[in-house]
């Protein structure tokens, strides 16, 4: 069996797991959930209700790409341990890149379920209620599915190395700071020092600075983004995830599974 057919199986296995674990349902009752929210703020908004129904509606979206990506990327590897299924997989002629990255991609299949069945009724209700849905407000969309990606990577590291409240401890802690650490810098270096803002700028180039590729902002204020700033958020999320997922294989590998 080729390696890529391993992996596709995997993939399609992960995916239907998780399918079964009734996430769909979740994302409908989100959906609901948001459409009510939506209606109600709505109603006490003056001017520019879809601004209001877009910006509730990624920071939906994202929320909840953020809980499916920790809190079952947790235990995306360590339940197939605990159920000892992985020992049975990995018995067969399969590598356990394959297996790890087979796994990965079905929950990256979950999320984009869930960013396109959430941000179908957001783009669609911010259109009924006047607004226009264009290029910003899908790349908020495109890079709100990055960024559930790089917080899904960062989780299943930390599972690999720590148990899992501490692997959502750690995930959740830093799926904060990287969102705080642009201002943060921002704000040291007006009114503390240069010196700070260097090492705070150090640390932003270690840890995830999940604010690069945060284009939410745009969308509510209704402004253009520069090209070059949609290019280098790109390139800085695909590098990242791919750094991640290269630790991860190196990880997995060498990981004692007894």
């Amino acid at each position: 069996m080729s390696e890529v057919k391993s992996y596709f199986i995997v993939l399609k296995y992960s995916y239907l797991e998780l399918i079964k674990s009734k996430i769909l349902v979740q994302m409908i009752i989100m959906g609901i959930a948001f459409v009510s929210v939506i209606y109600v703020a709505t109603e006490f908004s003056y001017g520019v209700p879809h601004r209001m129904a877009s910006d509730f509606g990624l920071g939906l979206i994202s929320l909840s790409c953020v809980g499916i990506s920790i809190f079952l990327g947790v235990t995306l590897i360590s339940k197939e341990m605990e159920n000892r299924t992985v020992y049975i997989v990995l018995s067969r002629p399969l590598s356990r890149t394959s297996f790890i990255f087979g796994k990965i991609s079905g929950m990256a299949l979950i999320l984009l379920c869930n960013v396109l069945v959430i941000g179908s009724l957001a783009l669609s209700y911010c259109h009924l209620l006047g607004g226009e849905v264009g290029k910003v407000m899908l790349l908020a969309l495109l890079f709100t599915f990055i960024e559930s990606i790089l917080v899904l990577s960062v989780t299943i590291l930390f599972s690999l190395l720590v148990n899992s409240v501490l692997a959502v401890i750690g995930s959740i802690t830093l799926f904060i700071v990287g969102h705080v650490l642009t201002d943060t810098m921002n704000f040291i270096e007006l009114r503390i020092s240069h010196f700070p803002h260097l090492i705070v700028e150090a640390i932003s180039y270690l840890l995830p600075n999940y604010s690069k590729i945060n284009f939410r902002d745009y969308v509510y204020y209704d402004q253009l983004i520069p090209s070059s700033y949609i290019f280098n958020a790109f390139i800085y999320g695909i590098t990242y995830i791919a750094f991640i997922l290269i630790l991860i294989s190196i990880i997995f590998r060498n990981k004692n599974l007894d």
